[in-house]
């Protein structure tokens, strides 16, 4: 495999949590399962910075949240950078001339990446490729995380190569356009549904309009710009492991996702515990279950008589559903892997 001649974007995430946050989703957690003052909520936090890179790029609805931005996002800061260079031009001289950096690479000052990076990522010199989508696609890549239902935590990649992969998806989308792409500066939604349309059932699967990052690249018309339609296509496709740079490592649970051999496997029970018993898991099952009941009874008596049928309707449900996770051992997880 042959050594590219750039130099990686070295980034590093911020692993950390913030205290309000652990408020916010405790309070959630206690007023979804009506849990007393006082009662112990445990819950598997992710970092903030990759549950902020999930949502800005549409990778995971967080249910817990009202928020609708993230700190990516980056349309507004720019707005009102350029209306404090209108008002104070002096000051904006003297930041341009000052040094910008990102991963090891130039960036102006609202942040877009220099003409060395495009260069790199084989892009055309006028492109605007923002620093923060560059850093969601990093954090939401490499960040490990409890996977599936497993108590392990895994990244999808060891490492990975930005500037390859978004040369990659470069590439593949003027292929796709017969060469086109550039012909506009953006496209609305049916044109980009006309564009991908050999390949857009499996685009839009993942695919959203209305992520934070494809609304940071909409303009004033409603349609989306090219850039914007580029990185988002490079993370729902795949381009960053399809790319095949010698700096991009899948961890084994990357390979597992993608049916590669692998050594990960979600069903790996973990040889530390003692095993239980048949008794011992059918004790915990008719536990769970007695629960459920209690709380359908408490339901159906401070229910009106009149709804009492969608009541039972909605617990047999509960139940069958409950019964069903039990028996496939399987561990509900908000992320979607």
């Amino acid at each position: 495999m042959q050594i590219p001649k750039y130099s990686p974007l070295t980034l590093q995430s911020n692993l950390s949590i913030s205290a309000t946050r652990v408020e916010k989703i405790e309070e959630f957690f206690r007023k979804a399962y009506q849990a007393e003052d006082g009662q112990e909520i445990i819950v598997t936090l992710r970092p903030d910075s990759y549950d902020d890179a999930s949502l800005y790029l549409g990778n995971l609805v967080m249910r817990y949240t009202d928020k609708l931005v993230t700190p990516l996002n980056f349309k507004e800061s720019i707005e009102q950078k350029m209306q404090d260079k209108a008002n104070t031009p002096n000051l904006h001289l003297f930041k341009e001339r000052q040094n910008h950096s990102f991963g090891g690479y130039s960036v102006d000052e609202y942040g877009f990446m220099g003409e060395e990076f495009l260069k790199a990522a084989n892009l055309p010199n006028e492109y605007k490729i923002h620093k923060n989508a560059l850093q969601a696609i990093h954090d939401v890549s490499t960040i490990p995380v409890v996977r599936m239902n497993s108590e392990d935590i895994h990244p999808v990649f060891d490492s990975i190569d930005i500037i390859a992969g978004l040369s990659y998806a470069y590439k593949e989308i003027q292929s796709l356009t017969q060469g086109k792409f550039d012909s506009k500066e953006a496209y609305s939604e049916d044109e980009i549904k006309h564009m991908f349309k050999d390949s857009f059932e499996k685009f839009s699967f993942n695919f959203g309009f209305n992520t934070p990052l494809m609304q940071d690249y909409k303009n004033e018309k409603g349609e989306f710009k090219k850039e914007g339609i580029m990185l988002s296509y490079a993370f729902v496709m795949d381009t960053f492991a399809k790319a095949e740079s010698p700096f991009t490592k899948l961890s084994e649970y990357g390979k597992f996702l993608r049916g590669m051999p692998s050594s990960y496997s979600p069903n790996k029970e973990d040889t530390t515990k003692k095993p239980k018993t048949p008794e011992e898991l059918k004790k915990e099952m008719l536990n769970q279950l007695d629960e459920v009941y209690l709380k359908i009874l408490e339901n159906t008596q401070e229910t009106q008589s009149d709804l009492k049928p969608i009541i039972v309707k909605n617990n047999l449900k509960e139940i069958d559903e409950l019964i069903n996770k039990m028996i496939r051992k399987v561990r509900i997880n908000d992320e979607a892997s």
